[in-house]
């Protein structure tokens, strides 16, 4: 603590200086990246893809996905998703998991999934591969690259928000400690994915 202007200077920029984040997937933008990594001939990434949007999820939540951790309903209508212990799981010392109702993405998940071991997981390739091929099908999408993995769950979160505007709902959905926390994360997508529409249009 000896250099008391530098600390100030610092914290000044820290307040004012606005982070770069990914950008929010809009819906097209999340099935868009689903269809070329289908003809890209990798349907489980297509999956994953789906299923980080439509779940809300962080990327190490998806690439640690097993088959074990999908339980889906009888009629096929839902899935829950067992996260095990995530980030915020830690801290309140409890294992996480999400429901996935949109019955499209729990077919597609069904058919990639029911031939795999319980162990082998849902993104079969090294976190560094996915990342790779996640770039790849940006660039053939001719989109930002300030999308990341992680736009998937800022982009889902704006989506479901608009589908039913229940902020409660939603924190329980994304797993965020409170309402004053998700209500930040939703009120910063919401203005990006607000600004991502107006400059398509």
């Amino acid at each position: 603590r000896h250099l008391q202007g530098s600390w100030k200077l610092l914290k000044t920029w820290i307040k004012s200086e606005e982070p770069i984040r990914a950008l929010p997937f809009l819906p097209e933008m999340a099935l868009g990246m689903c269809g070329i990594a289908v003809l890209r001939g990798d349907g489980r990434r297509a999956v994953s893809y789906l299923v980080a949007f439509q779940g809300l999820l962080r990327t190490g939540e998806l690439l640690n996905l097993e088959a074990a951790d999908f339980l889906f309903s009888p009629t096929m209508e839902s899935v829950v998703i067992n996260l095990g212990d995530t980030k915020g799981g830690q801290r309140r010392g409890c294992k996480e998991s999400v429901v996935i109702d949109d019955r499209d993405v729990v077919v597609c998940l069904w058919a990639v999934t029911r031939g795999l071991e319980p162990g082998d997981k849902l993104v079969d390739c090294t976190p560094r591969k996915f990342r790779e091929n996640f770039s790849g099908d940006l660039v053939r999408l001719k989109l930002s690259k300030l999308h990341k993995p992680y736009s998937f769950r800022r982009g889902g979160t704006t989506h479901h928000y608009r589908v039913n505007p229940n902020l409660s709902r939603l924190t329980t959905r994304g797993r965020w400690g409170d309402t004053r926390t998700a209500r930040i994360y939703l009120d910063e997508a919401m203005a990006e994915a607000s600004r991502i529409q107006m400059s398509k249009a």
